[in-house]
């Protein structure tokens, strides 16, 4: 029976697609099942955090962590500078930017930024147009937003506006003082409706609220107690937090900070301690694996070269290299 059948395809896993599409191909009736737009809706409630698809990487393109193969050509963009709400925000030559949208192979490239002209910009961030109001489960190919971080001519002040994908147009500019250039090479993080870009040198983050356009600056978190730099991230909770990895003990540590009302931050303690020895290969051999980032607090991502990446699942404590599931011993 039909309803049977929905029940059974439910279950199929989130993270290898290709099942659904071999289900699809069963006969009419299945196909008719997986292709209802009420289904694709029960779906992802059912399984509620989507899987992760895949690493983009400038060097190595797609590294995939499924049976999902977008396709990409990579003449027409420089590097990958964000990746967010199922788009990816492609770095064109000069200051332009294009957003990508990996299932449908969409493309809608931004305007030039008028406000601009004399520099480039250090860093951007894509996001949902929706924000809070949406769960994000489904809105790849609706209305979206794009924020910019620039530098002036004297070094000595930032600057950030954004785009939005239904004015198609950007915002006025908001400025700052800010001695520190914005790290491109370190993922930007969202929460709420602000984005948190990690600066250079100092490690401190500018904070730009999406919502009032407001910048302000952030002191970093204690990297004191880590031999590698710590990333910004969004917890699984919705608050603001940071992640490092010790790469001498194979430990992640994952932190919390705290936002009072005047927007200051106050850094607490590492609240969970994840011991990865057992898990990435060590060996003088091999190089030593880098944290990537985090998506969405629910996924850290690890990788020692173009060709290994780890993924690990901070909930169920488990971890995939590439597409070979393996166990955390925690």
């Amino acid at each position: 029976m039909d309803d049977v059948v929905d029940e059974i395809l439910l279950r199929l896993p989130p993270d290898d697609p290709v099942c659904l599409f071999r289900a699809s191909a069963v006969c009419r009736s299945w196909r008719r099942i997986v292709t209802d737009p009420a289904f694709a809706g029960r779906y992802r409630a059912f399984h509620r955090t989507p899987p992760l698809l895949g690493v983009l990487r400038d060097l190595s393109g797609f590294v995939p962590t499924t049976s999902f193969r977008p396709t990409l050509d990579h003449k027409d963009f420089m590097v990958v500078s964000d990746c967010r709400h199922g788009r990816v925000l492609l770095k064109l030559t000069g200051s332009d930017y294009a957003v990508w949208n990996p299932i449908t192979g969409d493309q809608h490239r931004l305007p030039e930024i008028p406000q601009f002209p004399e520099f480039l910009p250090d860093s951007a961030a894509v996001l949902c147009a929706a924000g809070g109001r949406c769960d994000h489960s489904g809105c790849a190919g609706g209305p979206f937003r794009v924020a910019v971080v620039c530098h002036g001519d004297d070094d000595a002040t930032a600057h950030a506006c954004i785009y939005s994908s239904v004015t198609g147009a950007w915002s006025a500019p908001t400025s700052i003082r800010s001695y520190h250039f914005v790290d491109s090479t370190l993922p930007v993080a969202l929460v709420g409706d602000a984005f948190y870009f990690p600066l250079e040198f100092d490690g401190g983050i500018l904070r730009y609220d999406t919502v009032g356009r407001g910048l302000s600056y952030i002191i970093p978190p204690p990297s004191c107690l880590y031999d590698r730099r710590n990333q910004i991230m969004q917890t699984h909770r919705g608050s603001l937090g940071f992640a490092s990895f010790d790469y001498k003990d194979y430990i992640l540590h994952i932190g919390l900070g705290k936002t009072d009302l005047g927007g200051d931050v106050e850094w607490a303690a590492p609240h969970r301690v994840i011991d990865l020895n057992g898990l990435l290969p060590r060996g003088v051999d091999r190089m030593v694996p880098i944290l990537m980032g985090v998506a969405d607090g629910a996924y850290a991502v690890l990788a020692n070269n173009e060709d290994d990446v780890f993924i690990i699942d901070l909930e169920s404590l488990t971890a995939r290299k590439n597409s070979t599931l393996l166990r955390l011993n925690c």
